[in-house]
């Protein structure tokens, strides 16, 4: 594996230093330790923080001999002039690991750092995450960039294996920016940092204030590697990078802590000063408040040594060194998988992947989401604005064909123009995906319209085109001004979302959980079965379940969706189709609830409860089967269809069940009987 330094620790006390003197001052919101700040302050741009934990607030004057101003960010925190604004909106309400509450988590910063950017008005901002927001609350995500963007900025977001820019631990966080172009975001290494290289010394040193593990944590953390199927144990290997650094691994006694295994056998926990170096701090830079403070600092923090790369970056766009030429933009990065007889992405010619790559650059920055979406999906995305637009190589952007230039193509005409032009193989059966795949999506964001907007959706003959509008804003594509005209194009047009919104002024169904909690199904005949469910026959005959599952015809993956109970108990296979409307979990019982809510179609048939079991697994003998009917009259129609063995409950008679056949009245007929 190669190696740039030669000596790793030397290099990173050499430069994550503080210069005498800095040209440019940033503000830094949510600041924690500084791990952030000192990033920037190492490639010269003076710093001034604003954190409300104590512990954080004295560690940053200690070591950055900057102001940190100990306070709880607001919207109505005024700050001063500053050309950048950087800052780490609290993670937990997006971490994979936290409760993930989202955007009605109190800790949410996201209000309270777009209100700064709309004050402090710097030449660029740049926030950093958890790589699981877009995930998380993609809705909530893409309403935040939005934001942005009206307010002038082109905005961009990457998700950086922080490993490959010198950090020695395998950590993914999500970068944010916003600016008015010319930014480019740093590129990655091409060797990666061990957890070896970064100790040095001290992985074999045992320090005087060691804590070790005693025999019964060994003998605990055992079973739960064992029980989580490790192939590793989790103990720091020192020819590769470390785990994760969390809060939780490093400040509890937990069967994931960091921990080192000496010669002789023992394991130790990792020293604060171990940690600090795993996470990219210098060992010149000093922590303050009790040990257990020291480790959550430390879990909290952006490494200093990613945050000095993105710096060097913002020095570089302050500087307007990127100011000219196709490379300037941040082309996004595209890995599709291959398929029997086609090309993947990376096999495909390289200009006709720079094509491909620039037409998603010009998708995302006119405001069409891309997370959620496959490598191959936006690849469909971007040959559909291609074809749309009769754009063969990057140099016809400027010759985009448009509605006034009486060009349109149809579903067919793309699939030769893409095997024509994108080196597809695609066979001429594939037109109906063409309209689902590429062009739904530009329809709603306004940037592709029908050539015969009244026909019907079978006429083959309908064609597509870009808009008049869009085309001048894509035409430009490539010109020294691009980015601001976009700034300017996107105040003053309607963002896809808000497209949306008004395509789907959908009214919603109100749900009201045991537990008190809230939340929305689209309205319709068959969510209203599923909410007489979780509100009356659950109550009744749950014996306190949790929701772990509800559907929705309006969201794939469910309006509520507990994942990791559900991978608890066996259920990992998340696509509409496989699970039933709702599941729900009662611990007094051990009993999992699967209820399917019949309309028209989907009771539990025979088949259905099969594919119910098949899926389950061992977890099938815990399981209750629930067919959910508006009626008597419903239940009347396709009684003679259900499988034995499984319940009937009715919205009109929420008192009583009806079981199938079944040797009890309501329970898992894989449990035994007395």
């Amino acid at each position: 594996m190669p190696k740039r330094y030669d000596n790793f620790i030397e290099y990173l006390n050499n430069t994550i230093k503080i210069p005498p003197t800095s040209k440019y001052c940033a503000i830094d919101l949510f600041a924690g330790c500084g791990g952030l700040s000192l990033g920037f302050e190492a490639a010269g741009i003076k710093t001034v923080g604003y954190e409300m934990v104590e512990d954080c607030c004295d560690t940053y004057r200690k070591n950055l001999r900057s102001e940190c101003h100990q306070e709880i960010i607001t919207k109505d925190t005024e700050f001063p002039r500053a050309s950048v604004l950087i800052g780490g909106p609290p993670c937990q309400p997006f971490s994979r690991r936290g409760k993930r509450k989202g955007q009605i988590d109190d800790r949410n910063g996201f209000p309270a750092f777009i209100e700064a950017v709309k004050k402090v008005q710097p030449d660029l901002w740049m926030c950093e995450n958890v790589k699981g927001l877009p995930e998380q609350s993609t809705s909530y995500f893409q309403s935040i960039i939005d934001q942005c963007k009206k307010l002038g900025y082109i905005v961009e977001h990457r998700t950086f294996q922080l490993v490959k820019f010198d950090v020695p631990q395998s950590r993914e966080r999500m970068v944010i920016v916003g600016h008015h172009g010319g930014f480019k975001f740093p590129k990655p290494n091409d060797y990666v940092i061990s957890a070896g290289e970064a100790l040095g010394a001290l992985a074999t040193d045992i320090p005087d204030n060691a804590i070790f593990l005693t025999p019964a944590m060994d003998e605990y953390i055992a079973k739960y590697e064992a029980a989580s199927k490790c192939r590793t144990p989790r103990d720091l290997h020192m020819d590769r990078p470390a785990r994760t650094l969390t809060c939780r691994n490093l400040a509890g006694a937990t069967s994931d802590m960091h921990r080192i295994k000496l010669s002789d056998g023992r394991r130790r926990r990792i020293t604060v000063r171990e940690a600090a170096r795993l996470q990219g701090f210098p060992d010149w830079f000093e922590f303050c408040g009790s040990e257990e403070s020291q480790y959550t600092q430390i879990g909290n923090a952006v490494p200093p040594i990613f945050a000095y790369k993105m710096a060097l970056a913002v020095v570089d766009y302050l500087e307007g060194r990127h100011q000219k030429g196709m490379d300037r933009y941040n082309l996004p990065e595209l890995i599709t998988r291959k398929q029997k007889g086609k090309k993947s992405f990376q096999e495909k010619d390289l200009a006709v992947q720079t094509l491909i790559r620039e037409a998603l650059f010009i998708i995302d920055q006119l405001g069409i989401p891309l997370e959620g979406l496959t490598g191959r999906d936006k690849e469909k995305l971007a040959m559909a604005l291609l074809a749309a637009g009769d754009v063969k190589t990057s140099k016809e952007w400027r010759k985009v064909k448009s509605t006034n230039s009486g060009y349109s193509i149809t579903t067919k005409q793309c699939v030769e123009f893409y095997n024509t032009y994108l080196e597809e193989n695609m066979s001429k059966g594939s037109y109906d995906y063409v309209l689902r795949d590429g062009f739904s999506k530009l329809l709603i964001g306004g940037i592709v319209e029908r050539s015969k907007p009244e026909s019907n959706l079978s006429d083959a003959t309908r064609g597509y085109r870009i808009s008049t509008e869009y085309a001048r804003i894509i035409s430009k594509f490539g010109q020294k001004d691009w980015e601001k005209q976009v700034e300017i194009f996107n105040k003053t047009h309607k963002t896809y979302r808000e497209r949306l919104a008004q395509t789907r002024n959908i009214p919603m169904i109100n749900v009201k959980m045991p537990d008190g909690k809230e939340f929305q199904l689209k309205d319709g005949e068959h969510n209203l079965i599923q909410q007489q469910v979780i509100t009356e026959f659950l109550p009744r005959f749950g014996y306190g379940a949790t929701l772990l599952y509800c559907g929705d015809s309006d969201n794939k993956y469910g309006v509520i969706n507990e994942k990791e109970k559900l991978a608890e108990l066996g259920i990992k296979d998340l696509s509409q189709g496989k699970l039933p409307d709702i599941v729900a979990y009662s611990a007094e019982k051990d009993w999992i609830y699967l209820i399917e809510a019949y309309h028209t179609s989907n009771p539990i048939t025979a088949e259905r409860k099969y594919e119910l079991e098949q899926m389950m697994g061992e977890c099938a003998d815990k399981c209750i089967y629930i067919t959910a009917f508006e009626s008597n009259d419903a239940f009347r129609n396709c009684k003679e269809d259900l499988a034995w063995e499984t319940e009937v409950w009715i919205v009109t008679n929420p008192d009583h069940m009806i079981h199938r056949n079944g040797f009890r009245f309501i329970g898992p007929y894989g449990e035994t009987t007395e």
